[in-house]
């Protein structure tokens, strides 16, 4: 095959890896973290050592890596095996567990912090928000604010994770198809996205750099991720979308029993998460409730607008086209309890699945992974083009 040379960045050394095209520019003064994901041309990987993780830069001409598929961290590690020789005279990565900013704290809700406990946490190196964003709309025999309650819930168990602050209190945003239950507050995409980049600005004024949002609501994307990309481009500072059901995936691919029903989980993390925010007998209690009569007009429902199923595959997501939901009963329903002892029961099996959850998913490496890109983009990336400077109107 035609040969492909390498051309090095600054302060590196060449070094002949894998197959004759193969090869990675290791930088000797750089401080550039990785991404456990690979870009097409310029790669970032991480190598392990006795020592710990090693990020470095890997410029790798192979044309099996040159596939737009992305690998997971156990393929990526495989094929960079502990043999590799890896020369790195710049700073590692910083483990973010070496930086306590809170570790003493009363709590890690944001809103119920004292000013003095904040400012300490800030002061101390803490710079890390799990916000939840949720939403208040019908959902079957659950509340309206189910959704925001188990944003809520994760946001505070990643925060006691990861050296976090959560904030909580945010459940008015965007609903979508709901819109046909009266109890739905259904705020545009607009006012929903001014007022979270508004917060944002706020907070990183105060000295937080790391920005996650927690969200369960499917169409949560449409607002949180416009904030997130044009708070990149006005600040160089990236934040990032926590969607749960990613969450969820990722913790199973780490070992977490999700179970092999959807649904049933999601049930049961719902209970979870209003056993964790004790709130758990605002759940009603539902002796007479009629399930197979529920689901037979979500059937129903469903049937009416049969045509959305292949409108749905021109578009990712659902913010495609607009829609409405033709039944109450297609959104949410089938969770219910016949008694007090049951709804219980499920809330303290909720709550344990929600921990275990969370502590499969490793809130910390991903936190620790959003320092990593942060210190890609503003000591390694931005300083190569300074033409990217100019699209920082944030002073």
């Amino acid at each position: 095959s035609e040969m492909v040379t390498p051309v090095p960045i600054p302060n590196t050394e060449v070094k002949h890896f894998r197959g004759e095209n193969s090869y990675a520019c290791h930088s000797e003064g750089s401080s550039l973290p990785g991404s456990l994901v690979p870009h097409e041309g310029s790669l970032f990987f991480v190598s392990k050592g006795k020592t710990g993780r090693v990020y470095f830069q890997a410029e790798v001409i192979d044309k099996f890596m040159m596939k737009k598929t992305a690998m997971g961290r156990n393929e990526v590690e495989n094929f960079f095996p502990d043999r590799i020789e890896v020369k790195l005279a710049g700073r590692w990565v910083k483990k973010y567990n070496e930086r306590k900013g809170g570790e003493t704290m009363r709590t890690r809700i944001y809103n119920k912090c004292t000013d003095a406990e904040i400012t300490e946490y800030l002061k101390n190196g803490g710079d890390t928000l799990f916000m939840s964003i949720g939403v208040t709309e019908l959902h079957g025999q659950l509340p309206v604010d189910c959704e925001s309650i188990l944003t809520e819930a994760a946001a505070i168990m990643m925060a006691e994770k990861a050296d976090g602050l959560a904030v909580i209190n945010l459940p008015f945003f965007h609903a979508g198809a709901t819109a046909i239950g009266q109890s739905t507050v259904n705020i545009s995409i607009k006012a929903g996205y001014d007022y979270l980049k508004t917060l944002v600005y706020a907070f990183y004024k105060l000295g937080f750099k790391r920005i996650f949002f927690l969200s369960m609501h499917g169409p949560a994307y449409l607002t949180i991720n416009s904030v997130c990309m044009d708070f990149f481009h006005e600040t160089q500072n990236p934040i990032c979308h926590l969607e749960l059901g990613h969450v969820m995936e990722i913790a199973k691919e780490n070992g977490w029993e999700c179970g092999e029903d959807r649904m049933e989980t999601f049930t049961d993390l719902m209970y979870g998460a209003y056993k964790a925010m004790n709130q758990l007998e605002f759940i009603p209690i539902l002796p007479d409730f009629d399930r197979e009569a529920f689901l037979a007009k979500r059937r129903e429902g469903n049937a009416k607008q049969w045509f959305k199923k292949d409108l749905h595959k021109l578009n990712s997501g659902t913010g495609g086209f607009g829609s409405f939901y033709a039944e109450l009963e297609e959104h949410g329903g089938l969770e219910y309890s016949v008694t007090a002892e049951e709804r219980e029961q499920r809330g303290e099996k909720g709550f344990q699945r929600l921990q275990e959850m969370i502590d499969k998913f490793d809130p910390q490496h991903f936190s620790t992974l959003l320092q990593a890109l942060g210190q890609a983009v503003n000591e390694e990336i931005v300083p190569r083009y300074p033409h990217l400077s100019l699209d920082k109107p944030y002073k």
